[in-house]
Formats: C-alpha cells, structure tokens, sequence
C-alpha cells in the first residue's frame, strides 16, 4: 500500500534531561564531588519513541521515527544540572520520509532517589522491517499519519547506601568500590499511537498478524510497580553499570481498528526498564556511552501485543571545576 508522503514543518526540537541532585550524608563507598563545582558537557545523542507490533510466534512490524542524532550541551553548578540536545537533520528524508517531534526526557538522581519524567510527542514513521512485512519492496512504506505521544513519571528507589545510579548517570557522586542493589521501580504513564483510522500495518502484506491486521491504533493508562537491581563495577575510574527493572503494571487500554474499538483494564507483567552505561569517572572529569529504554506493551489478545518504547544513546564529556 502506497502512502503519500506529508511534509512536516521544521523548526528546532529538543531532547532535554534536567538532572537535580541533593547532598545528604551517604555511606563511605559513595562520596560527593567539592562544593562550588562547575561542569560542562558536550556530545552527542539519540532519542526515540518507536513501536512494535507483535504476533504470538514472534513475528513483529516495526515503525520508527526518523531521527537523527542530537548535538548536546550540558552545564552543571554543584548540585544543579541542564542538558539541551539541538535537532539535527534527519537521515535520507525521502526514503524515510519526515519526523516532527518533540521529546524531553528528565531525569533527577538524587541518591537514593531517582525521579523521570517523559514528554514525548512524534509525528511521521516509516516501517522498519519493510522487506518482511512486504516482501519484495526495496524502500521503506512511510506513514506520515502515524502520532505518538508518551507522558510518564518514573520514580526509583536505590535499597543500598553503599551503590549510587549517580556515579553512572549523573556528575555529583564518586562510587569508589564496586557494588550493587536492589530497587524499587514505580511508575505512571501515558501511551499512545494513532494511524488517523487507516491500518498500522498496510494491507498490501501478503502475511497474516492475526488481530493486528486492523489495528489502527492503540493507547494506554499505566500504573506499576516492581523489582528491579542495579550494579556497579567499578576498577579504578573506570565504570560498568547494568540496571534492569521487569514491572507488574496495571493498564486502561483502548484499541483501535478499522470498525470499532475495544477498551479493557488487565493487569499485566510486560513494563520494563533497562539502563547501561559505561565510561570513566574522576574528580576533574567524565565521559560516558549511556543507553536507556523504557517500555509499556500491551496485551491485545492471547496471540498478539503493541509496545511503546523509548530509548535514549548518548555519549557525552564533562569537564568539572570548582574553587
């Protein structure tokens, strides 16, 4: 199924993360940075909002917006932070087609606190795994109808005064030996993609996605809580965290399809939560690859579910000073 391809208006779009820390007395493995501390950061990054449609033997549609990657600014006062990323142009519009969006994503790690909160609005996606939803086509099937939004609050508890997610993912804490801990991994959101009533998947696909078929769209009211556990491996400046969070959630969820609507409340073990980050960690500076992704699927019956899930790639360099 041929779309045609809608021009969105540019302008500047940000990925944000506004990260606030707060000093309290912590155990003798983690120890703040001096006060009076100035840091700046520069380098680069990714946001995303995609979504995945899959059917019970694991075969999965993909839309994905057409990003490119962010330039980012980042300044620091002792415990107050800003990050901005300047939108850059998107790759190959005409194969991709074009992405308009907007996506803040902050994150306030506060030992032994972690607080996130997601603004996230795209327009415009192409279907990724094109050559197996239509085989034989040579180009992506872009969707410029396609909306998402996802507004969530995260909010994480760190069980272990000895482990610090700062170290790894902010600029305030020195982990000085390695450790983990457990978490507690609280969370509310809003999830939602919409195809303007016409099929998600193009009616052209010789396969069979079962109820997917006339999926035009899908949202989502999420409430969870769970488990989850972190660790840091630490050998001199050198750092390796792993994080990972799987969430019982209970949903609201609507479904869309070409001739009617479904609404239903479930409670479901499908969130989850993952971050990695590696890099090196010093008094004077920091570097660090950061990954982070969030999702929320949705069951839609016993043979096929929707995701929403945001993902964030950057790599930046801090320089700190303090007096």
């Amino acid at each position: 199924m041929s779309l045609r391809k809608k021009r969105f208006s540019y302008r500047n779009h940000a990925v944000a993360a506004f990260l606030i820390f707060y000093s309290s007395g912590l155990a003798a493995s983690v120890s703040n940075i001096s006060k009076d501390m100035i840091s700046i950061g520069l380098g680069f990054g990714t946001p995303q909002l995609k979504s995945v449609l899959e059917t019970e033997g694991g075969n999965k549609v993909e839309f994905e917006p057409n990003v490119d990657t962010n330039f980012i600014v980042a300044l620091g006062y002792e415990e107050y932070g800003i990050s901005y990323g300047f939108k850059q142009n998107e790759d190959d519009e005409f194969k991709y087609g074009e992405s308009d969006y907007t996506d803040f994503q902050f994150r306030f790690f506060m030992d032994p606190y972690t607080i996130e909160l997601y603004y996230q609005d795209y327009q415009g996606y192409y279907l990724k795994n094109y050559d197996e939803v239509l085989p034989g086509d040579t180009s992506p099937t872009i969707l410029p109808e396609l909306n998402s939004k996802r507004h969530a609050i995260i909010f994480i508890y760190t069980f272990n005064d000895d482990f610090s997610l700062n170290h790894a993912y902010s600029t305030t804490r020195l982990q000085k030996e390695s450790g983990g801990s457990w978490l507690l991994h609280t969370s509310i959101s809003f999830d939602k993609f919409d195809n303007n009533k016409s099929r998600m998947i193009p009616a052209a696909s010789p396969n069979d996605y079962g109820l997917l078929n006339d999926l035009t769209g899908f949202s989502s009211y999420s409430i969870a809580a769970g488990p989850g556990y972190s660790y840091n491996l630490i050998w001199g400046g050198f750092y390796v965290n792993a994080t990972l969070a799987i969430i019982p959630s209970l949903k609201f969820r609507k479904l869309e399809f070409v001739d009617r609507q479904e609404e239903a409340t479930k409670f479901e073990i499908q969130n989850s939560s993952a971050k990695a980050s590696l890099g090196w960690n010093e008094k004077a500076f920091k570097i660090s690859l950061d990954f982070q992704y969030d999702a929320t699927r949705v069951l839609l019956d016993d043979k096929s579910k929707a995701a929403a899930e945001t993902m964030f790639v950057g790599l930046t360099y801090y320089w700190r000073f303090s007096n």
